[in-house]
This record gives C-alpha cells, sequence and structure tokens, in this order.
C-alpha cells in the first residue's frame, strides 16, 4: 500500500542519478519521478534490505508533454482561481476502459495572470481541458492531442453563462417543491455528458439555474416518487434568459406486492431490491436508459408484510 508520506526529495543530477536521504528504520519505499514533461505510470516498490542495500533502484519514466495556456473572463481580464481538469476525450475514455482512463487526471488553478500549466501529461490519445463551476459558466475546449516533448498552447476565453429558468408540477398541475433540477450538456452519440449547474424548486416549483454554459442544454428533473425526466435539448445564449415553461412530471409506474415467510406470515421489516434486467441487451439491441430510471428502487415491507416501489420506467426489471 502507498505511503501518503513524502520521505524525502532530490533532484536528478545530468546522468539521471538522485541519492535519497530516507529516515532510520525505513523499510520499504516507493519512487517516482517527474517534471515539466517526464513521469512514471506507477512507482516503483523498493524493498531495503541488507541485500540491496548500496545498490541502484532503476526509475523508468515515459516522456509526456505541456500543456499551458491564459484564460481570461468576459471582459478580457485574466481569470484567476479557476479550477481546471484534463481529462481524456470521450472517445479515448471509452477506448482505453475506467482503470486506464482514470490515470490521465490532472487538475490545477489558474494563477493571479489567468495563467494555468499541466505539466507530464500522457500522449497519443486526445484530450480536453474542463473549467469546474464557479462564478463563470463551465468551459470546455476542442480536443487536442499531445505527442511527447511538445509543448501545447491553450488559451480559454470564460463567458458569464445563460440562465434556465422553469416550473415543475405534478400530473394535477400542482406545482412540486424540492426537485432537484440539473442542466445537461456536452453531448455524446446524442446524449448530455456532463453537469452545467443544478438548482431545487422553490414552494411554488419554480427554479433558476445561473451561469448555465451557452450551446445546447437538456434539463434534467429527479424528485421522489417520480421516474427522471430528461427534456428534449434548448438552446442557451450567453448572457440570456431561457424560460423553459413548464414540466409536468408523470407518476411513472409501480410494483406492490406482500413478502411472506415459508409458513405464510408476513415478512415485517424485508429489505428489497430492485434492478435493471438487461439480459435482453446482451445481444447488443438497443435500450433507452430511461426505461430504467426509478425514484424508488428500494423499500423496506411493513408490518402486513406489504411494499411499494414507486416511480419506475419501463424497465425491464
Amino acid at each position: 500500500r502507498l505511503s501518503d508520506r513524502l520521505l524525502a526529495t532530490a533532484e536528478a543530477a545530468a546522468d539521471g542519478t538522485a541519492r535519497l536521504a530516507l529516515p532510520p528504520g525505513t523499510e520499504r519505499v516507493w519512487l517516482a519521478a517527474g517534471g515539466s514533461f517526464v513521469y512514471v505510470d506507477e512507482p516503483v516498490e523498493v524493498a531495503l534490505t541488507s541485500e540491496t542495500s548500496g545498490e541502484p533502484a532503476v526509475v523508468h519514466t515515459l516522456l509526456g508533454a505541456l500543456v499551458e495556456g491564459t484564460m481570461t473572463g468576459p471582459g478580457g481580464e485574466p481569470a484567476a482561481g479557476i479550477e481546471l481538469d484534463l481529462e481524456w476525450s470521450l472517445n479515448a475514455a471509452l477506448q482505453l476502459g475506467g482503470a486506464d482512463a482514470a490515470r490521465v487526471a490532472r487538475d490545477t488553478t489558474s494563477a493571479d495572470d489567468g495563467r494555468f500549466v499541466f505539466r507530464a501529461v500522457p500522449v497519443g490519445r486526445a484530450l480536453f481541458i474542463e473549467t469546474e463551476e464557479g462564478k463563470l459558466a463551465r468551459h470546455f475546449t476542442e480536443d487536442v492531442t499531445p505527442v511527447a516533448g511538445e509543448r501545447v498552447r491553450v488559451d480559454l476565453a470564460l463567458f458569464e453563462g445563460g440562465v434556465v429558468r422553469g416550473r415543475i408540477v405534478d400530473a394535477k398541475g400542482a406545482p412540486i417543491a424540492g426537485a432537484d433540477v440539473t442542466s445537461l450538456g456536452r453531448s455524446f452519440f446524442g446524449n448530455p455528458t456532463e453537469d452545467l449547474g443544478d438548482a431545487k424548486t422553490e414552494e411554488d416549483g419554480t427554479f433558476e439555474i445561473v451561469r448555465v454554459t451557452p450551446g445546447k442544454v437538456w434539463v434534467n428533473v429527479k424528485c421522489d416518487g417520480y421516474p427522471d425526466d430528461l427534456s428534449e435539448p434548448f438552446e442557451v445564449e450567453n448572457g440570456r434568459v431561457l424560460d423553459v415553461g413548464t414540466i409536468e412530471l408523470d407518476p411513472g409506474l409501480a410494483l406492490a406486492g406482500i413478502v411472506r415467510f415459508d409458513d405464510g406470515e408476513p415478512a415485517f421489516g424485508a429489505e428489497l431490491a430492485l434492478s435493471p434486467d438487461l439480459s435482453e441487451n446482451l445481444a447488443g439491441s438497443p435500450v433507452d436508459p430511461r426505461a430504467y430510471t426509478g425514484a424508488d428502487e428500494e423499500a423496506t415491507t411493513d408490518d402486513d408484510g406489504r411494499f411499494v416501489l414507486a416511480g419506475l420506467g419501463e424497465g425491464p426489471w
């Protein structure tokens, strides 16, 4: 297991060697190396014994790239203190798979003059830069594919963003308070992939999401007792207010029943969980993910062994 405690650091000499002064009694260390362009994929584990004493440990580095740039605000002023993440493009992440895709994760914060830098960036596949939620709308760059030893320049001009507002009601037209409303964007194969901002509905069912990234935006509503409701896409303009009107939540389907013991007595306090049945999709047939949305996919039986799982999509479950 890697220790969170940094024991020693040293700068490599011209011949690539380095000497680390370790605390007395150290029995095992993990060595890593990094700089503006070089990095290691995994730290090298070294057991310190009498047999290894004096023997040099070898750390093999990889040559990456350096990605840098400047961030400016809506008026052209430097955008300081903005959190940025460097991620694989969606296509690259799918090709690599979850474990390998996580390795590229780099984050930084823009300096007072708006400058930022990502050092020792893995190469050979497309990446993009995204900003986190803050005082300005989130920003996503076009994909870049750096090569080993390259210095890549990416400048970002941030927007104030738009405003998305509307109202959530039930099938009878009554307002729904406390629903979670999220604006989604950055589509991949026609489906949104990024959270652009969120809000909760007020007592009268209204909501307002600010600093929404301009472009194609979906509105997704989550509320206890209802299936998730994902809208058709809207076009959001910078500095403008978009009123999506009234969104009526469908109560969805419900599954009810009784749980009994072998002797026929009701099972009080039994916990049930509902899961999607994806067996029909093993051959690759298309499945609408909204068929598996459900607000209450868990339930506990009452004194009579009864349960209700409500707000479900069509399934199958």
